[in-house]
Order: structure tokens, then C-alpha cells, then sequence
């Protein structure tokens, strides 16, 4: 018995989620997706007619996965440390992000959806501190992030993210000890 069709299309999602973020969204094809996902490559427009659909599909299983993402650092009652939370997850990844860049950032071109997700939970965390400098912390702390994973992917060093991820969690310290 095999397996069931909706196996196939979320193992064509899943795999050219991987493909985008590895290859990018224009050196990848419904092929190699198809390859990656053990699907034939006929299979493939019975789910999604084009790239474009595929790549729709891949937005929004990325932003289904950001936003669980996000809510687990929602336990903590104080922005500060859910956004220390956020911070240091990320710098988890580094190694992957120094090898393959960052997935947000190989998916942008067709779809902003997925960053403007994360700048803006970053830009509440910061207006529940204080709204009239929320939107500008929140583009700091994101351009910090992605400026460091585009900068260790294209230099091949992780110590880079450690490193911005490090200056970020010290900046967000001080934000905590009152003036």
C-alpha cells in the first residue's frame, strides 16, 4: 500500500523548502524538488501547476513554522527576554546559516511574508518596552541578524554570528538595567 497523496505534497513542500533555502528559489526546479521528495516528476503539477504555486506552498508552510517559532518564546512575561530568547535561537544556527545562508532570505525575492513575520514580532517585543522606538530597535536587531548570516555565509565563518549574536544580547542587557 502507499502512501497517502497528501504525504507527497507535504514531502514536495518540505523538500523544496530545503531546495530554496540550499539552492534558492531560482536554482531549483519542479524536478530536483520532485527528485529530493522521492515523487515523480508528473506528480508534481497534479499538486502545483507551476513554481510559483510550489513556491506560494513554501511561504506558507515557512510562515506556519516562524509563527510556532515565535509563540514558543511567548512564555516569559517580559519582552527582554523573550527577545533574548529569539536572539540566542537563532545564533543556534549558525552553522547552517554560515553554510547555506539563511532560509528567510533565499525565499524573500518571491515573498517578503516570512521577515516582515519576525520583524514585526521583534517590533512588538520592543514596543511593549517602548512604543515610540520600537520599529527602529526591531530593524536594528533584524538588519544584525541577517547582516551576520549573510556576512558568515559568504565568508564561511560562524564565529561571525556568535559574535553579532553576543553584541546583541549584551545591548539588550542594558536595555533592562534602569537609567
Amino acid at each position: 500500500m502507499g502512501r497517502p497523496a497528501t504525504a507527497k505534497k507535504d514531502r514536495l513542500i518540505d523538500a523544496a523548502m530545503l531546495r530554496f533555502h540550499h539552492h534558492g528559489v531560482a536554482g531549483s526546479s519542479l524536478a530536483s524538488v520532485a527528485n529530493d521528495a522521492d515523487v515523480p516528476v508528473g506528480n508534481v503539477y497534479y499538486y502545483f501547476q507551476t513554481k510559483d504555486q510550489l513556491t506560494d506552498a513554501v511561504v506558507d508552510r515557512l510562515g506556519d513554522r516562524i509563527a510556532a517559532s515565535l509563540a514558543a518564546h511567548e512564555s516569559s512575561p517580559d519582552p527582554l527576554d523573550r527577545l533574548r530568547s529569539f536572539i540566542v535561537g537563532a545564533g543556534s544556527r549558525r552553522q547552517d546559516y554560515t553554510d547555506h545562508g539563511c532560509p528567510l532570505a533565499a525565499i524573500a525575492t518571491h515573498s517578503g511574508r516570512p521577515l516582515d513575520l519576525v520583524r514585526a514580532w521583534i517590533a512588538d517585543q520592543f514596543a511593549a518596552l517602548d512604543p515610540t522606538s520600537a520599529r527602529a530597535r526591531a530593524d536594528f536587531v533584524f538588519a544584525s541578524l541577517q547582516g551576520s548570516f549573510a556576512l558568515a555565509f559568504a565568508a564561511h565563518d560562524p564565529a561571525i554570528i556568535a559574535h553579532t549574536v553576543a553584541q546583541l544580547r549584551d545591548w539588550i542587557d542594558s536595555l533592562s538595567v534602569p537609567i
